[in-house]
């Protein structure tokens, strides 16, 4: 269903908005031709931890009444935040096609991001009686979710590898440009990630309906929509918001998929962060585009 939708936009979008023409054909083909990948690895996920009991999420959540209301403040408050730092040029993911981006750009996203997408909503949380533990941030049984982290974590690291100009650089290179690629995307993609769409969402969607693949389910819809304002997409008129809001769906649907399986199967929102996201993807994938800006 999700890679027939994916197949509409392509053939609806393309070819009528030029603002989304080179997007949908770069990055929307590419996630549908690993949409097998996708499948492989919630079937791995769920293999690994068919065996044992998924996490009490009733004991980490507010009430329902709570839940809803830190969900849609939190949700409010986000959008909000998207939508002005979007006007200052700061969006989720930095605009990595475009040549004026610069070592300031870089910096600056990495320093904004965290603070308003995870600092400013984690304090809120916290001064509302959520704990660390709450959020799947604390007392993580990490003995249970090495195999994960190994298994899940390895298959995306060769895949980023491979699929990326990383074996290009030279080996000064790499020395220099893959820990600062993982400072700077774990700041800028990773902790938000970690905090809005995995801490916050899961528990909550839970508390309110009482099920898992619900909570998994919200989670995988507020990881896309993380990316509604990244460059390419356009909200002029009704049709291209629509064909927007799809493409940012059907683009992100695998990988939020994987995130929030790793996360509802264990309850650690940190775990993506390692086997799926920052570590396994984007200190191998970003690291020439690091070195380039840094001239390194």
């Amino acid at each position: 269903m999700v890679i027939a939708a994916g197949y509409a936009v392509y053939a609806v979008a393309a070819p009528g908005v030029p603002a989304l023409e080179g997007t949908v054909s770069e990055d929307l083909l590419e996630q549908l031709t690993r949409a097998p990948v996708f499948l492989i690895l919630t079937w791995i996920i769920f293999e690994i931890t068919r065996r044992r009991p998924l996490p009490d999420y009733g004991s980490r959540s507010p009430d329902a009444a709570n839940a809803t209301f830190e969900l849609l403040a939190i949700a409010g408050y986000t959008l909000a935040a998207m939508v002005v730092l979007g006007f200052f040029g700061i969006t989720y993911h930095p605009q990595e096609n475009d040549p004026s981006l610069s070592q300031g750009d870089l910096v600056l996203w990495a320093a904004v991001n965290p603070i308003v997408y995870a600092l400013i909503p984690y304090l809120w949380l916290r001064s509302r009686g959520n704990s660390a533990t709450d959020l799947g941030l604390r007392g993580n049984r990490w003995r249970l979710d090495w195999k994960l982290l190994a298994v899940v974590g390895g298959i995306d690291m060769i895949l980023a590898i491979i699929f990326s100009d990383y074996l290009e650089l030279e080996l000064g290179q790499m020395a220099l440009a893959t820990p600062l690629t993982f400072v700077l995307f774990g700041l800028g993609a990773g902790i938000p990630v970690v905090l809005l769409t995995q801490a916050v969402v899961a528990p909550r969607v839970y508390a309110i309906t009482g099920s898992h693949l619900s909570a998994g389910a919200a989670s995988v819809i507020a990881y896309a929509l993380f990316s509604s304002t990244d460059r390419g997409l356009l909200y002029d008129s009704a049709g291209h918001a629509v064909l927007s809001f799809l493409f940012i769906t059907v683009a992100n649907f695998g990988p939020g998929l994987v995130k929030a399986m790793l996360t509802v199967r264990t309850g650690n929102a940190w775990l993506h962060f390692l086997a799926y996201h920052v570590v396994s993807f984007h200190i191998w994938a970003d690291a020439p585009l690091v070195a380039r800006i840094f001239e390194l």
